[in-house]
């Protein structure tokens, strides 16, 4: 059952590292009439590898990391939203978000990166 994302408010609320190939956006979702929920987004060091690569290093800054994970996470969660109605409260951003050829340029461009 698709849901509408728009009740929903989401906020970026910043990054931790779970492990050395591992790193964590937590954000805050809220919405009239239901109750607050916590979502942390995870991302792996290959996906951070490939995106540093797009930005010709071998890894990202902090700065940079947080820019990806708060827009990334928000658009993952966005589409769960839209999808199932529903999120988890943990979420991995996997290669999925490549499937579409220049996805990696469009997302760091979308972060103010390229």
């Amino acid at each position: 059952m698709a849901g509408d994302t728009s009740e929903w408010t989401i906020e970026f609320e910043g990054c931790a590292a779970e492990s050395p190939e591992c790193r964590a956006a937590s954000f805050g979702l809220s919405a009239a009439g239901k109750t607050a929920l916590s979502v942390e987004v995870r991302v792996t060091s290959q996906i951070e590898s490939i995106l540093a690569r797009e930005l010709g290093r071998q890894a990202l800054t902090e700065s940079e990391r947080e820019k990806i994970l708060s827009v990334a996470g928000r658009r993952l969660i966005e589409e769960c939203l839209a999808k199932e109605g529903r999120v988890e409260p943990v979420l991995l951003l996997t290669s999925q978000i490549f499937l579409v050829p220049g996805a990696e340029k469009s997302l760091l461009r979308e972060c103010g990166l390229l």
